[in-house]
């Protein structure tokens, strides 16, 4: 089989809220998931899953806080540049 296009692993994101004490907010826990080409995919859950801390992720918006991504092969690190498609 052909290497993901897409390659999420283990990938967390906790927001520390400071207003509210030191109090931490886990949006995503643990996430792993392969997309290949040419699959049709969504990404669906209730108000407050972490569809978008997803997204944001994936698109170097926000940095996670564990776990790696990876688009076409290359790894995105958290010091990389947001990434832009065309």
């Amino acid at each position: 089989m052909a290497n993901p296009i897409i390659n999420i692993e283990n990938l967390t994101k906790v927001y520390k809220n400071e207003l509210f004490g030191k109090q931490k907010i886990v949006a995503l826990q643990n996430v792993t998931l392969d997309i290949y080409e040419g699959e049709i995919f969504a990404i669906l859950g209730v108000n407050g899953a972490g569809k978008t801390t997803l997204t944001k992720c994936m698109f170097r918006l926000v940095r996670s806080t564990n776990g790696e991504i990876r688009i076409s092969e290359k790894l995105l690190t958290p010091n990389s540049s947001p990434l832009v498609i065309c």
